[in-house]
């Protein structure tokens, strides 16, 4: 009987005696939305744009760029429009009544370390 998936793989390794390394979980905490993100954002968007990670299982990654200049962020697999409203946040998501917001804080070196998904906080990678 093989083992499988990573998991399978590592644990089959290790039961070998063999270092099993450590496994690449790129892929698992953000699955991929139908949406490609300009190669370079506007300079008024950069600051933003770029992977944010939470402690919390339920929220792991908040991934955000520009899609034809307009900031997107991608969360479960979804890509939201980003509009900026008057108090410094955004509303995710093109309808108007959506309760969805997301906001910036904590500038280092030019660009934003942390983000609010609601209660949630996501943190940028130093």
């Amino acid at each position: 009987m093989r083992p499988a998936g990573t998991a399978g793989v590592l644990g089959a390794r290790a039961a070998a005696g063999d270092d099993p390394g450590e496994p690449d979980l790129g892929g698992l905490d953000e699955p991929a939305a139908a949406v490609s993100f300009d190669p370079e954002p506007p300079e008024r968007w950069r600051p933003m744009c770029g992977t944010y990670r939470s402690h919390n299982p339920w929220e792991m990654a908040i991934v955000v760029g520009t899609c034809g200049g307009s900031p997107t962020a991608i969360h479960w697999g979804d890509a939201w429009p980003l509009e900026p409203l008057a108090d410094g946040t955004f509303r995710m998501g093109a309808q108007e009544w959506s309760p969805e917001r997301l906001r910036f804080d904590t500038p280092l070196e030019g660009r934003f370390m942390r983000a609010w998904h609601g209660a949630t906080a996501f943190h940028r990678p130093i």
